[in-house]
């Protein structure tokens, strides 16, 4: 029951980071970050890297936290 708890909670947080991505991209924030640090979901690095690409300025830097760690 507690594993099906935390599942819960780690989906909303996701949703919610999910949410919070794509309100930066549609209020014009798009391309205007120098720098995104992300710390923490591997299993959506992927999609956040994309979604950091679009607010993202050229030449700006993504930098990721433990992704190849296990």
């Amino acid at each position: 029951m507690q594993a099906i708890s935390l599942l819960s909670t780690l989906l909303q947080l996701l949703f919610l980071l999910s949410l919070c991505y794509r309100t930066l991209i549609e209020s014009e924030e798009s391309g205007t970050f120098d720098f995104i640090y992300v710390d923490g979901d591997k299993l959506n690095a992927n999609v956040i890297y994309e979604l950091s690409l679009k607010l993202l300025r050229t030449n700006g830097i993504i930098a990721f936290d433990n992704v190849s760690s296990h």
